[in-house]
């Protein structure tokens, strides 16, 4: 988290590091049994641009796309809504 997140949000400025596995959206979704006119929401801290790139072809499939973005960094290296616009 950013320095305007942890002000912003001061009782989320005890953070810890945490790994977790990560997969590309269109892997996931090649699983699932999905048809066209789906809706997708991103909803992801900072990497939008990371699921968006690692799921094109399931986006591709969407009627709407929603995707929380910010005007300012609340995270480290986070695109802002002008670039994942």
């Amino acid at each position: 988290m950013g320095g305007l997140h942890k002000r912003a949000f001061p009782f989320t400025s005890k953070d810890a590091l945490e790994k977790i596995a990560v997969k590309r959206l269109d892997d996931m979704a090649r699983d699932l049994d999905l048809t066209e006119n789906i809706l997708i929401k991103i909803d992801v801290q900072g990497f939008e641009d990371r699921v968006i790139a690692g799921g094109l072809k399931t986006i591709q499939m969407a009627k709407l796309l929603i995707v929380e973005t910010s005007f300012e960094s609340l995270y480290d290296d986070q695109p802002l809504f002008d670039t994942i616009y």
